[in-house]
């Protein structure tokens, strides 16, 4: 379940790259770019994201399951318009009283198309857990390493996974 746990963390730690799979009506197939409220441009359209589990160590997770997880990458789209955008980012935001994450950020830098960011997050049992995030960004696409050390339940523990996010075309419907 830990597993599960810090998968969902670095997850929902991007989600201010990924918008909500929720929204339709895009009706041109290169909308002009929307600027996020950190600096990030992002043109809005159907997205596509890939998360890959490049390394990990959690005590008691048997290697045959980490090579596994290793080989199987997580797919996922969405749509963002641009009305939508700021609100959806403004929402994830780590500082939102709103957002389940309780994280605090440790410093964001989304300059010249790059991406660093550091957040620490505390689950609801009190296990903190550091999340970077380093990488390149343009209108159309995101690829970035996303790092995720912490203590669980068992002990230390650490993940690093790779994500790529690309603008596919227009959202459907």
């Amino acid at each position: 379940m830990r597993i599960v746990t810090v998968s969902l963390l670095a997850l929902i730690a991007l989600a201010a790259c990924s918008p909500s799979a929720d929204k339709k009506g895009e009706a041109s197939s290169a909308p002009p770019p929307v600027a996020a409220k950190a600096g990030a441009v992002m043109t809005p359209g159907q997205w596509r994201t890939t998360v890959t589990i490049t390394a990990m160590t959690v005590p008691g997770v048997p290697p045959e399951a980490v090579a596994s997880m290793k080989t199987r990458p997580f797919t996922s789209e969405e749509c963002v318009t641009s009305d939508d955008l700021s609100a959806y980012l403004d929402k994830r935001s780590a500082n939102n009283p709103e957002n389940p994450r309780n994280c605090t950020s440790k410093g964001a830098d989304y300059s010249n198309g790059r991406i660093a960011t550091e957040s620490v997050c505390t689950d609801a049992s009190g296990h903190a857990s550091t999340v970077k995030m380093a990488g390149t960004y343009g209108s159309d696409r995101v690829d970035m390493t996303v790092n995720v050390d912490g203590e669980g339940a068992r002990g230390p523990q650490s993940q690093t996974m790779s994500l790529t996010a690309e603008r596919i075309g227009a959202c459907p419907g």
